[in-house]
């Protein structure tokens, strides 16, 4: 999504603890150089990555980053 936002909702889970997993690769020719993609991360309302750099991370292009949080799932069942 390029200068937009994105969403994702995860529907009728159990309340409880879970264990949100992201990946990332930066894969597109054009950002394959530090600081050409920065975005911000949030789970639940929370900002859990701020000018997240995938090349940055990884080190180059093509290459995985995970990230994990912890997260906790209340009776309405949503992440």
């Amino acid at each position: 999504w390029e200068n937009g936002a994105m969403s994702c909702v995860v529907p009728n889970l159990s309340a409880g603890a879970y264990e949100v997993r992201l990946h990332f690769s930066e894969n597109y020719g054009p950002n394959m150089n530090a600081g050409r993609r920065l975005f911000d991360v949030s789970l639940q309302g929370r900002l859990v990555l701020g000018n997240f750099d995938i090349f940055t991370e990884a080190g180059l292009g093509l290459t995985a980053v995970i990230r994990q949080f912890d997260v906790s799932v209340d009776q309405t069942g949503t992440l």
